[in-house]
C-alpha cells in the first residue's frame, strides 16, 4: 500500500470533515450498551412442571393402549373364509 501523501485523498477527507457532523449518543444508551456487552447474560431454562409431566405420561399411555388395541384387532379380528 502506498503511504505517500495524496492531495486527492486529503481533499476528500477535508470535504468529509466539513459535511459530516460527529454523532454524540446519549450517555444512558452508552452505559446500557456497555453493561449489556460486558455482563454475562442469565439464562433461565424452564423445566416441565408437574402438570405437564402428568399430561405427557397420560398421553403416552393412551397412545400405547390405542396402538395395542389396533394390533390385537388386526391380528385376531380377521375372519377366515
Amino acid at each position: 500500500m502506498n503511504m505517500e501523501w495524496n492531495p486527492q485523498m486529503a481533499s476528500l477527507e477535508n470535504r468529509l470533515q466539513q459535511q459530516l457532523r460527529p454523532h454524540h449518543p446519549k450517555p444512558e444508551f452508552v452505559t446500557s450498551l456497555k453493561r449489556k456487552l460486558t455482563t454475562e447474560p442469565s439464562v433461565v431454562v424452564e423445566r416441565y412442571g408437574r402438570d405437564e409431566k402428568i399430561f405427557f405420561q397420560t398421553a403416552a399411555v393412551v397412545a400405547g393402549l390405542t396402538i395395542g388395541i389396533l394390533v390385537v384387532s388386526v391380528l385376531f379380528g380377521r375372519k377366515k373364509n
